[in-house]
């Protein structure tokens, strides 16, 4: 699984060091929303193989010991 790593966020910044520094500050918040969108993208294909790989365990569970017992995962639903 791939490893994601959060952004670094702007740092804060006051109103003397945006009228100084304006195109920086500005070019920092792009590379962070960039930089954001890709970590949340990668969270979202990580999340999708972690979900994969234990449907894939549960299915081999159920194979291996078919009976009434069945481990209960937040991908079903416990009847009761």
């Amino acid at each position: 699984m791939a490893a994601c790593l959060p952004p670094e966020a702007p740092i804060g910044t006051d109103a003397a060091l945006v009228a100084e520094y304006r195109p920086e500050i500005l070019a920092d918040y792009e590379r962070y929303f960039s930089e954001s969108s890709a970590y949340i993208a990668c969270l979202d294909e990580a999340r999708g193989q972690a979900m994969a790989e234990l449907s894939a365990r549960v299915a081999d569970y159920q194979t291996l010991f078919s009976s009434t017992a069945r481990p209960v995962t937040s991908l079903q639903e416990e009847n009761h």
